[in-house]
């Protein structure tokens, strides 16, 4: 009785652990010299609809590393109904064969190994979701920055020191008329010196990107402050005549 109780406790877990199915699978060679990982989308598949979707990565000779999607599942970067939540510009350079897993050039971790961007849902006319992972000093990854609304807008070196930065928006201008905006600045991450941090929002940095391409009233966004962006090229701060 002793050893069958193991055995029925192992069965009796199998049988309730979801099965899951392959939604988009694609293969990358992550490392130079290395085996390839294999990249897959899964949704339960006793699912009829797109919820509660996973990414796992088959990491070459060690356990595969799973996370969960936000509000349930994930996008290929030329979904039409994406399209304006994701700067096709920004993506072309795609070193993955599958729209589904953005492996980006222009952002880089140890050793120069490019990192994962995975996209979500858009939801309610707002950003959608956001997960950066990058490879760690042993090959395995790891999860850099994440959000559940963030409009990615430029992979960009700011600074100089020869590394990317993450500018976004966490939440996008409501305008009445273009001289009728909420006031959304950009904000500015910085990717993590150690072979495991994370990105790290940069005052400093947010503000001179805002002051060069929008304008400043500080980090957060407000509806009560309103922003002419009629002329593009010189947005300004109005005062405001109603909040919303």
């Amino acid at each position: 009785m002793s050893v069958l109780l193991p055995i029925l406790l192992l069965q009796l877990q199998a049988a309730q652990a979801p099965l899951w199915r392959p939604v988009q699978v694609t293969h990358v060679r992550w490392r130079a010299h290395a085996a390839s990982y294999t990249l897959a989308v899964e949704t339960p598949a006793d699912s009829t609809s797109k919820e509660n979707e996973r990414l796992r990565i088959q990491v070459p000779g060690r356990p595969d590393y799973l996370l969960p999607g936000d509000q349930g599942d994930f996008v290929s970067t030329t979904a039409p109904e994406v399209r304006g939540f994701i700067i096709q510009s920004l993506v072309r350079d795609n070193l993955s064969r599958s729209p589904y897993f953005y492996l980006s050039p222009k952002l880089r971790g140890v050793g120069g190994r490019p990192m994962l961007i995975m996209f979500g849902w858009a939801f309610a006319g707002g950003p959608e979701a956001i997960h950066i992972i990058a490879l760690d000093s042993s090959g395995y990854p790891f999860l850099v920055f994440h959000d559940t609304t963030f409009l990615l807008t430029a992979l960009a070196d700011l600074d100089g020191d020869g590394r990317a930065e993450i500018v976004g928006l966490p939440t996008t201008s409501e305008c009445g008329g273009c001289e009728d905006c909420t006031y959304a600045p950009y904000f500015v991450y910085h990717l993590p010196n150690s072979p495991h941090g994370s990105a790290k929002y940069d005052l400093k940095l947010s503000r001179a990107y805002n002051l060069a391409h929008y304008v400043w009233a500080g980090p957060a966004p407000t509806d009560s402050l309103e922003v002419d962006v009629c002329n593009q090229e010189r947005p300004r701060i109005t005062t405001p005549k109603r909040h919303r």
